[in-house]
């Protein structure tokens, strides 16, 4: 691995939170309009389909950014500075 691979890699995640911030701050009526398109209260299958894979996609980058965080504060050696913040 080289500094080059960091780079890129932190570049990507600041993509991806980018998107999630923008579905979070921008698009939370649009997901309940999208999930009950009629306002009916009948579900559109395929869109809540679409959201249960994104929720999953989502729980299992959390869980890959936890693992990161744990090892780059191992190799950086701020864990008390780090946990303090």
């Amino acid at each position: 691995m080289k500094t080059k691979n960091i780079v890129i890699a932190k570049n990507k995640i600041d993509n991806v939170y980018q998107l999630v911030n923008d579905l979070i701050s921008s698009h939370g009526m649009d997901i309940l309009d999208l999930a009950y398109p009629k306002h009916d209260g009948e579900q559109d299958a395929n869109a809540v389909a679409e959201m249960m894979m994104l929720r999953q996609c989502a729980n299992s980058l959390s869980k890959a950014c936890d693992i990161l965080v744990d090892k780059l504060t191992d190799a950086i050696g701020d864990e008390e500075e780090y946990e303090n913040k």
